[in-house]
């Protein structure tokens, strides 16, 4: 058999060209397959839209890169609750053979995305309706597979919208730009940049509307994935935060909080131990008193700088340190009624140096505080009206506490103190009110080493009904129902006492005053004490110390004022022992406080005192010696109560005690017991005045008189002829029977009632008296005399007795005008009768 004929060679040219139609049937396939892949995912894509409920489904573009693993959507709408203008993402490839989906950017723009729950609580995006997800049984599969994890490392959102319609909230959210970057591991430590920023947001449910105008967000974070506490490892800088138009409201809309600016900068969180906020910042917000329950409160701004707190392991902050504070426009409004003063305003607050340690249940171990400032603080009863009072500034330094029974600080000064007000009309002011060196301790209580006060103006009035301006006009409102706080029991109350206050020394500084002016009385009492000196140490409330008083005053144009002596002020321990010393006090201003009592007005006179008072449980003993000079006395129509008490005109009584300059000094002792409920002081110094007047005046007569007669008030008169007279007699002048002149004794008694007269501008009743026994004794020897002509001689016997004092009294250089004869009378009472001469001061 013929050996086959062996078939020619291929050329390598023929092989090389198949091999190239090969591949490039395939190149051609697989571009044709990525070609196709757009349109087929397309309308994957729509056919899956409307197989899930929506009807208006739309993608006008989708581009897709395999080899670098990128793709694009445009135009995605999906009805009206889906819509995006472009989605971009990137993914890497090599992570899935590990079940890892690592996408490198995710980034979507203009977009729309609703959210809504159904009435069976499931959720929905826009008009896509998803099956309720089915339980998976693990028992239908043995197969165990590894789980997938996804890692985006960018995604950005720009202009994108979200809606969400819960069944009990909505919220509306645009989302201007948000960016999340997610940086590859470096050395075990990844950091995640991000950034939000959106429009105006709005949320609605669970009894409240919120709402805002922007935010803007920024910062870093940085974390160790491989840490077994990724928290231990975190780390969060350069964080920023800005809020504008803040808005709460209830389910009717009515505002419960707005809040017109929030800024936050320089966030650090190192390792959740440590917390640092560079600044804070608020503008205008407001908490209405809906919110809070009891008022409405409103800020203008605050500032906060250099804020850092230290953490502990259960993330609660052991030490706060606050570098700066500033508050500007405070202001609370509280609900009518519910506290004597409603409505209090701050202008500013600023405090630096801040440091607070806490101890377990964050309660405060130690408080430091440089300086704290208030300035501008006002209170009133109710938005709108009058100050209560005002404080233009209150200053506090080095301010430290201990826990909660131990503090100090180095001074507090209030500054530029307005005092309350009512209309028109205000108490006065401080100039300052200094407070230094303060301790305090539970024990021992509140320790100050002084007090000083400047430049005090104290204006106070007493109205024509007895009210004092001001202080009475602002009493409490009817506070709002409360529940009453409960009652301590008296075993608690006797273990610990209330703290006691000690000042080493309290000031008053020169130049302070007090005004007082009292229209209760008529006409109205005006004068004012200017302090020259006033110390008083220590002032010790615990009663174990009493302190040393030293004022030096002047009161009105001339007179002067001081107190020195030792004054124990605690309730339980209080004492006096002190002297006062009053000089040349115009008396004229005293009227008011007289003329009631003694129904004279003062027209001149000037008064000093010296007075030494003690006060020992509660009982007064005060001796008072008053020199009275120059003083004269108008008539008034007032009745005077007490000047029946003297038993005599006061004009006389105080004729009487006047000296030959015409002075007066007079011994006034007040006593009584200051817890008697009855006691009134000013009725206690006109009762020692009068007795005093009376006491004085009778005294001084005596002394004249001696050893001949006294003075007889119209109470010891009783059964007198002339009892029914008011005014005071002296000792009758007895006369023989049947005669009208005087022997010797009697002849030394008138001209020692001329020495009276002639010494004090008194003047004298002369009245004449025959006695019925005479007018017997002349009938006897004159029988046939009638009762008439008898009558008629005694007459004449009463008349020729008065004449004969008279006379002897003219004698003794006494004016005519000052003497005056009263019409001769019988004085017909069988016992006690004599012939005499009565006579009557005047």
């Amino acid at each position: 058999m013929p050996d086959p004929v062996p078939m020619p060679e291929e050329p390598p040219i023929r092989r090389i060209r198949r091999r190239f139609i090969v591949l490039y049937l395939f190149v051609a396939l697989v571009s044709v397959m990525l070609t196709m892949l757009p349109l087929v995912v397309h309308q994957v894509a729509l056919s899956w839209l409307e197989d899930h409920g929506v009807t208006e489904a739309r993608v006008d573009n989708i581009d897709i890169n395999i080899l670098v693993g990128a793709f694009v959507i445009e135009g995605l709408q999906a009805g009206d609750g889906l819509k995006i203008d472009r989605l971009g993402l990137a993914v890497d490839w090599w992570p899935l053979s590990k079940n890892h989906i690592h996408v490198v950017d995710l980034n979507i723009t203009g977009s729309t995305i609703h959210l809504q729950q159904n009435d069976q609580g499931g959720w929905q995006l826009g008009d896509i309706k998803l099956p309720a997800t089915a339980e998976e049984s693990a028992a239908g599969s043995s197969e165990v597979t590894d789980p997938w994890y996804a890692v985006v490392d960018k995604l950005t959102l720009e202009d994108v919208t979200v809606k969400v319609n819960g069944k009990a909230f909505v919220l509306n959210l645009p989302v201007k730009n948000l960016e999340l970057h997610l940086s590859a591991p470096d050395g075990g430590v990844q950091l995640l940049a991000q950034s939000l920023q959106t429009g105006s947001t709005n949320f609605s449910g669970y009894g409240y509307k919120v709402g805002l105008q922007s935010l803007d967000f920024s910062g870093d974070l940085s974390f160790s994935a491989a840490a077994g506490d990724i928290t231990e490892s975190l780390k969060v800088e350069n964080t920023s935060l800005a809020i504008k138009g803040v808005g709460l409201a209830d389910e009717q809309g009515a505002q419960l909080l707005s809040l017109a600016d929030f800024n936050l900068s320089g966030l650090a969180v190192r390792q959740m131990k440590e917390v640092a906020i560079n600044s804070l910042a608020l503008q205008r917000a407001i908490v209405e008193a809906a919110l809070t329950g009891a008022g409405r409160l409103s800020l203008g701004s605050m500032q906060a700088g250099g804020l850092e707190a230290t953490l502990r392991e259960d993330r609660t902050p052991s030490a706060i340190r606050l570098a700066d504070l500033s508050l500007k426009r405070f202001d609370v409004e509280q609900q009518q009624g519910s506290t004597a003063a409603d409505h209090i305003t701050l202008g500013s607050l600023h405090a630096t140096g801040l440091a607070t340690k806490l101890g377990a249940a964050s309660a405060p171990e130690s408080i430091r505080l440089a300086l704290i400032e208030l300035r501008e603080l006002a209170v009133r009863q109710q938005k709108g009206a009058e100050p209560l009072g005002t404080i233009g500034m209150i200053s506090l330094k080095q301010f430290g506490m201990q826990g909660s029974d131990r503090g100090t600080f180095d001074s507090l000064k209030l500054q530029q103190v307005s005092l309350p007000s009512s209309g028109n009309r205000s108490l006065g002011s401080i100039g300052t009110v200094t407070a230094s060196k303060a301790e305090f301790d539970e024990e021992n209580g509140y320790r100050l080493q002084l007090l000083e006060v400047d430049q005090l103006k104290l204006d106070l009035l007493k109205r024509n009904n007895g009210k004092m301006a001001v202080l009475d006009e602002l009493e409490s409102k009817p506070a709002a129902a409360r529940p009453e706080p409960a009652k301590k029991s008296v075993k608690a109350k006797s273990a610990k006492g209330d703290p006691v206050v000690i000042v080493e020394r309290l000031q008053v500084n020169a130049g302070s005053y007090i005004r007082f002016r009292d229209e209760s009385v008529r006409p109205a009492m005006d004068t004012s004490i200017t302090v020259s000196r006033f110390t008083f140490a220590p002032l010790d409330l615990s009663g174990k110390r009493s302190g040393r008083l030293d004022v030096r005053t002047r009161v009105g144009k001339a007179g002067r004022l001081n107190l020195g002596g030792r004054i124990n002020p605690s309730e339980r321990s209080f004492m006096t022992d002190l002297t006062v010393s009053l000089k040349s006090f115009d008396m004229p201003r005293l009227t008011g406080y007289l003329e009631g009592d003694f129904g004279k007005t003062i027209d001149t006179g000037q008064l000093s005192l010296d007075s030494r008072i003690g006060i020992k449980k509660s009982v007064i003993d005060a001796k008072n010696t008053l020199m009275i000079r120059k003083l004269t006395l108008g008539d008034s129509d007032k009745k005077g109560e007490k000047a029946e008490e003297i038993g005599m005109p006061i004009n006389m009584a105080l004729d009487m005690l006047r000296d030959d300059r015409g002075d007066i000094e007079l011994d006034v002792p007040i006593t009584g017991d200051l817890n008697d409920p009855n006691i009134n002081i000013s009725d206690a110094i006109n009762q020692a005045l009068a007795s005093a007047l009376s006491a004085g005046a009778l005294t001084m007569a005596t002394m004249f008189l001696q050893p001949y007669g006294a003075i007889m008030m119209a109470a010891d008169l009783a059964g007198d002829a002339l009892s029914s007279s008011s005014k005071p007699k002296l000792t009758p002048v007895q006369f023989a029977p049947m005669a009208t002149s005087l022997n010797a004794e009697m002849g030394g008694y008138v001209g020692k009632i001329g020495e009276l007269l002639n010494s004090k501008p008194l003047r004298l009743q002369i009245c004449g008296f025959a006695t019925s026994a005479e007018g017997a004794q002349i009938a006897e020897k004159r029988k046939a005399m009638s009762a008439e002509a008898i009558e008629a001689w005694l007459l004449e016997m009463a008349e020729a007795r008065s004449d004969f004092v008279m006379n002897a009294l003219l004698q003794k250089g006494i004016d005519s005008e000052r003497l005056f004869n009263c019409r001769a009378q019988i004085d017909k009472r069988e016992k006690g009768a004599g012939p005499r001469v009565d006579l009557l001061l005047d």
